[in-house]
């Protein structure tokens, strides 16, 4: 065959696997690690050649290949049963093998691979153009089996096996589609009109602008990645909402225009955290109660405490108070005792019963903080419908809910008791990881509590009235990864931030790299390798060398060896002749350089002159005292 034919066969069966690298660029977002790939392939299509293959080339480059998988970031993989981590890593894995398969024209295992990395980048609903590329990647994959097996005509027999094969594959496959979107649509409800009492929402964890009531709503659980904190805080403020009309709450004009002077007394700062965004912050900087200023962000604080703006680089600094406690507030040109019509009457008879007895408005929301936690279970979808609204059904049939109906529930039965509160969202952050102590804050951390105006101390105290038990168990917050799980988590969140800051701050990037023990950890196994190596190589070249040697004259080399070190001086393996006596001199301790320089002379001249072995030489080799100057 023609080297012309032996490369355009080689272009075919390279066309599937550009197919699935294209596909998973596509699918988790990471055009940064696929088009180095495709490169490679591109280049290695047009040329003739094939790398040869070792298990330690296949060792490296699979490594190699892990490492970058985990350092270049990418949407998380919303289907299946690999966390994030895992994927990100076979992802990676497979690539780099499909890039190393292609180099050594090794066509079984480039496929294996590409499947791989397509199995793995799969998700669940698929846009038009990854449909299109799983098309061309199973069809170019036919083609390319085909001219494999020779069959450069396909007969009738062939073709009918083929057709039997979509037959069955095309019907069955749309089948089960038609039917996960059935079962969708039986459990999942889009969003109507918001006016409505037969209102309904859909959506996923994670914060909106507004916080909607709806008679029947399903929300999924979303792992998607929001930020990374340098250590464990309470609630992440983002926004405060003051205004309900029935079943959305807002933030009034008035909250968003004010802006309350810094709290005296809180100059100094006794606690920074770092917050390293993993997505874009829509204008919002997620704090803790007790922050006073934000470093290299563009922030403003409005009413409630809560700060705007976006970061200035990859690291957000928040400096603060240790207690997270709110500043005093001014209220006056706020609403927050309005409850709407249909609700009053019958929220306010449950909290006056609840909570009527109790003096206090701190007390009051104790009371039915209580309640809620007392009577009331957690769940993701809520199915509040009848003929009263949503929030009145949730309380006098106690059922199921989340976080945004208790909240909305408690502040407006506080109001129906003449206590001014309110409705705050933000992030509950719990994920630790264990070995970097580093916090991570997902969507599913999103949450919605109350805060309760104190008039004795002027600001706003958190309750949260959501049952934590059940809270924990549906979002399963308190499973904590395995060790080999967490630490390539943590490996991962380091270089994904070190890259990030890399771009922008570069010096900043190479203190950080200084600084961390996984550094010093890779740089000191590293040396240490080249060094064991180092003396291997010159430990196998001795022994080659020794090997052309005369018996006899080795036998009287090993004895001045052994006679050095009785003298206290070890030669090591890979030193010559000429570095040893260089070290015999300047060693005042030994005094046997002349002895051992005589012996030298007479050994080489042995060994390279063609002189005979006599005793004389024997007796140099010991290296007695006589022989010392």
């Amino acid at each position: 065959m023609s080297p012309r034919h032996k490369r355009a066969e080689r272009c075919l069966r390279s066309v599937p696997i550009l197919c699935a690298l294209l596909f998973h660029a596509i699918a988790l977002d990471r055009w940064l690690l696929v088009i180095p790939a495709m490169l490679v392939i591109l280049a290695v299509m047009v040329r003739d050649g094939t790398v040869a293959t070792t298990s330690r080339r296949w060792y490296v480059t699979l490594g190699v290949g892990l490492l970058v998988g985990l350092i270049i970031p990418s949407a998380d993989v919303t289907a299946g049963p690999l966390p994030p981590v895992a994927a990100a890593a076979i992802t990676g894995m497979a690539i780099a093998g499909v890039c190393l398969a292609i180099a050594a024209d090794k066509t079984t295992a480039s496929w294996v691979w590409a499947w791989a990395l397509i199995t793995v980048s799969g998700k669940t609903v698929m846009s038009g153009n990854l449909r299109l590329l799983l098309v061309a990647f199973l069809g170019t994959s036919l083609i390319a089996a085909l001219q494999m097996a020779g069959l450069k005509r396909v007969r009738i027999r062939t073709l009918a096996s083929i057709g039997l094969f979509l037959a069955l594959l095309v019907p069955s496959t749309r089948g089960i589609a038609w039917g996960i979107a059935r079962i969708d649509r039986l459990f999942m409800h889009s969003m109507r009109s918001f006016g409505s009492g037969d209102s309904s929402f859909r959506g996923t964890t994670g914060l909106g602008n507004s916080v909607v009531v709806s008679s029947r709503s399903d929300i999924q659980e979303s792992l998607q990645p929001v930020l990374e904190m340098s250590e464990l805080t309470g609630y992440l403020r983002t926004r405060v909402m003051d205004s309900f009309d029935g079943y959305r709450w807002t933030s009034s004009l008035p909250m968003i225009q004010e802006s309350n002077p810094a709290p005296a007394g809180l100059d100094d700062v006794e606690r920074e955290v770092e917050l390293f965004f993993l997505q874009e912050n829509a204008g919002v900087l997620p704090t803790p109660a007790g922050t006073t200023t934000i470093a290299n962000a563009d922030a403003k604080r409005i009413g409630g405490w809560i700060y705007q703006g976006d970061p200035l680089g990859p690291v957000v600094v928040l400096s603060g108070q240790r207690e997270e406690k709110l500043g005093r507030e001014d209220i006056t040109k706020l609403d927050l005792l309005s409850v709407p019509n249909e609700l009053a009457e019958t929220l306010g008879f449950h909290a006056n019963e609840i909570a009527g007895e109790n003096a206090t408005p701190l007390a009051k929301a104790r009371a039915i903080q209580r309640f809620f936690h007392q009577n009331f279970e957690y769940s993701l979808t809520t199915d509040l419908e009848g003929d009263k609204h949503p929030l009145v059904t949730l309380v006098v049939e106690r059922r199921p809910a989340y976080c945004v109906y208790f909240a909305s529930a408690m502040t407006l039965m506080l109001r129906t008791q003449g206590v001014s509160a309110r409705v705050v969202s933000g992030y509950v952050p719990g994920e630790v990881n264990p070995v970097s102590g580093r916090v991570l804050v997902r969507q599913r951390d999103a949450h919605a509590w109350v805060e309760v105006w104190d008039a004795t101390q002027q600001r706003f105290i958190p309750f949260d009235p959501t049952p934590p038990g059940s809270l924990l168990q549906v979002l399963k917050h308190d499973e904590q990864p395995n060790l080999l799980v967490a630490t390539l988590r943590a490996i991962r969140s380091h270089l994904v931030r070190l890259w990030r800051i890399a771009r922008s701050q570069p010096l900043v990037a190479i203190r950080m790299l200084c600084s961390s023990p996984w550094f010093w950890l890779l740089a000191a196994a590293l040396v240490t390798h080249f060094i064991r190596r180092t003396r291997a190589q010159t430990t196998k070249r001795h022994r080659v060398v020794d090997s052309l040697v005369d018996d006899r004259l080795l036998a009287v080399y090993q004895r001045y060896l052994a006679a050095l070190q009785s003298h206290g001086f070890v030669v090591e393996p890979w030193e010559t002749d000429e570095e040893v006596m260089l070290r015999l001199q300047s060693d005042a301790s030994v005094s046997v350089h002349d002895a051992a320089l005589e012996f030298l002379n007479r050994y080489h001249a042995c060994r390279f002159g063609g002189k005979t072995i006599d005793e004389g030489l024997n007796e140099l080799s010991e290296l007695t005292p006589d022989r010392q100057t």
